[in-house]
């Protein structure tokens, strides 16, 4: 895959995957715990052959929140106190969904040559993304669709979930609601 071309294939795929989000909402030979465990086998298996290296689209596009945990841990690796790292590199969000430090920026700062230079340090935001194995996934379509645009690995996970649940986009495509 070319990592480059992923937001225009997923933008391509956009309405095929509204369709999709429809069919596995009423998707009933699966229970949701088994549709779970097959994102997550699917997972295993696209990101054995993606390397993140040579992508980096999340380091570039995303802004992770951090913990205190985080903070401490992060500063600790860059040899900062947990203060210098807020004002250096944190904002402070507080809004009606979150109140929470994040990256000032897209582009995440300690990213270089597509390589975090602090990723045994890294935020558990990051640790987690692509969130794929979080449990009820099917709870979770409108951000996994959303996360098509920027990780190859949820993008070719979608792609092989509707290959397995046997989804007909020819049948499918147009009936979105």
């Amino acid at each position: 895959m070319n990592y480059d071309e992923l937001e225009k294939l997923a933008g391509q795929k956009e309405d095929e995957n509204w369709a999709f989000r429809s069919f596995l909402k009423f998707y009933d030979d699966l229970t949701d715990q088994q549709i779970d465990r097959l994102v997550h086998e699917l997972t295993d298996s696209v990101a054995a052959d993606i390397d993140c290296t040579k992508c980096g689209r999340c380091c570039k596009q995303l802004k992770p929140t951090l913990t205190t945990n985080d903070q401490k841990r992060l500063a600790k690796a860059l040899n900062i106190t947990s203060s210098q790292l807020q004002q250096s590199y944190l904002e402070y969000v507080q809004d009606e969904e979150s109140n929470c430090w994040q990256m000032k920026k897209t582009s995440c700062p300690f990213l270089k040559n597509r390589k975090c230079i602090a990723y045994e340090s890294r935020p558990q935001d990051c640790r987690n993304y692509p969130y794929l194995k979080k449990p009820d996934f099917t709870m979770r379509t409108i951000a996994m669709l959303d996360r098509t645009r920027t990780c190859p690995i949820v993008f070719e996970v979608i792609e092989q979930l509707k290959e397995h649940l046997a989804f007909d986009a020819g049948n499918s495509a147009g009936n979105i609601w």
